[in-house]
């Protein structure tokens, strides 16, 4: 996000409103190729969760679509004329810049294998809004959105994620269409019942969110992994960089198979950032021993 040189309350509005322009561009070029597309985070919570879009910052405008969908998406993106600035096939995302804004378009809940709950069957549960943004877009049922917004923070390792990170799971559980029974439910659809009971238990006994407190005793009395639990507790307190740390949030699903391709897609991403810094470096050097 540019920097204006405003106030912070002049410049939170200025940057909603830009998002929200790079949201109609990213929802017009989706529309003209069928693709459903998806908003979240940011854009939609500043709308839907506090009494004014401005008291939400954004830096970025964050959508989904279905797997399928990418490749014709970015496709898309590139035609529009829109700056293309990654691909990664590890972790199927793409990334543009649209008027000095990030576009970041995903394809599933946190990176992908460690949410068994899909972006086809989110898509199919929300909601077409009309009048929230004043174009028509796609926004999450306020579940699946909790769930996307758990994951977030927990991926950034609670105590350390961002500040409106974290006030966006304690609102969202504070909405009035917000049911613990439901959250409980979704969790296990998702497989991905630690990681909320590890981040509802933590909202309640650091934020004071009693509706969260509520999902965790629907999940269990104690957390259904209590040696992962306690170890990721542990590490969180140390260096949030910590290469464990990471490997360990990317083991939260509750199944085996979600695991491996969650750390399997890690190892994949690192050894293809590592082949586009080779390339780079080759390139620059070949241009620097041109004659």
């Amino acid at each position: 996000m540019p920097d204006f040189g405003l106030t912070e309350a002049a410049g939170a509005w200025l940057a909603q409103e830009q998002a929200l322009h790079v949201l109609q561009e990213a929802a017009r070029v989706a529309d003209a190729h069928a693709i459903p597309l998806l908003a979240v985070k940011g854009v939609v919570t500043g709308r839907t969760l506090y009494r004014d879009a401005a008291e939400r910052i954004v830096t970025d405008v964050d959508v989904r679509v279905r797997p399928r969908d990418l490749k014709a998406y970015a496709a898309a993106g590139r035609e529009a004329g829109w700056k293309h600035l990654n691909y990664s096939r590890a972790y199927r995302n793409v990334i543009f810049e649209i008027d000095d804004w990030m576009l970041d378009v995903e394809t599933s809940i946190g990176p992908p294998g460690l949410c068994a709950l899909g972006i086809d069957e989110i898509i199919a549960r929300a909601t077409v809004e009309t009048t929230l943004f004043g174009f028509a877009c796609r926004v999450p049922e306020v579940h699946d959105h909790a769930l996307l917004l758990c994951v977030n923070v927990f991926k950034d390792k609670l105590a350390h994620a961002e500040a409106r990170a974290l006030r966006d799971v304690e609102l969202v559980a504070r909405s009035p269409e917000f049911r613990p029974k439901v959250m409980v439910e979704r969790a296990e659809r998702a497989q991905l019942r630690t990681m909320v009971w590890i981040v509802a238990d933590w909202m309640d006994r650091t934020r004071g969110v009693r509706s969260w407190g509520v999902v965790r005793d629907g999940i269990g009395a104690r957390c259904p992994r209590p040696a992962y639990a306690a170890l990721f507790q542990r590490m969180m307190a140390g260096d949030q960089k910590a290469l464990g740390l990471r490997v360990l949030a990317r083991l939260a699903h509750d199944g085996w198979r979600g695991k491996l391709e969650s750390v399997g897609r890690m190892g994949w991403w690192v050894m293809e950032r590592r082949a586009v810094h080779r390339a780079a470096t080759a390139k620059n050097s070949s241009a620097t021993t041109a004659p």
